[in-house]
């Protein structure tokens, strides 16, 4: 067992790391309009997706306790969303 962990370590010693630049090709899309609406700022696909993925939930779980008290749609249908798709 000792002689196992000795040769795993002594492998992780000897590795190189290797650097690779594809992530620099990676470039997310911005989207700046949607149809003829300017959007006051530009938005990611992955900030839109998180933002109809979780509006999607709170209207799904709109009846459960947690979302049924709150009373404000604006809050309730644009605030929590919002908010999620920030984190």
């Amino acid at each position: 067992m000792i002689v196992l962990f000795l040769f795993l370590r002594k492998g992780r010693e000897d590795m190189k790391k290797i650097r690779s630049y594809t992530s620099i090709w990676s470039v997310e899309k911005v989207i700046y309009a949607i149809n003829d609406l300017q959007l006051p700022f530009p938005i990611t696909f992955t900030q839109m997706t998180w933002f109809i993925v979780s509006l999607f939930v709170v209207i799904l779980f709109g009846s459960l306790p947690p979302l049924s008290l709150i009373d404000g749609a604006l809050l309730k249908y644009l605030g929590i969303p919002i908010v999620l798709t920030g984190f």
